[in-house]
């Protein structure tokens, strides 16, 4: 679902099929796949493989409150909008969850 504003932009959008509707074995499968990615972001340390470590580098936004280099232009972006909708700030929120 998404609910959007051409004024406000997006307000609401949200996935209906959580992974508590899919089977067990697809549920399973996706839990093997993304398993060693987040054991790589809680020990980065650990002994994941260098391809995990890649992969992780290369879909991280920011770091440090900055955006990484090669996602400067979405600050562009994001300025524009703020531009557009009067220069006003608005809260932002991530909820994420199942259940």
């Amino acid at each position: 679902m998404l609910i959007y504003s051409p004024t406000q932009g997006i307000q609401l959008s949200s996935v209906e099929i959580l992974p508590s509707a899919l089977p067990l074995d697809a549920t399973d499968k996706f839990s093997s796949a993304v398993l060693p990615y987040i054991r790589q972001l809680l020990e980065p340390s650990s002994s994941s493989s260098p391809e995990i470590a890649a992969a992780l580098e290369r879909a991280t936004l920011a770091r440090d409150r900055k955006l990484e280099k090669q996602h400067e232009w979405l600050l562009e972006l994001v300025e524009e909008k703020r531009v557009g909708l009067g220069g006003e700030k608005r809260s932002r929120a991530v909820v994420l969850g199942a259940g």
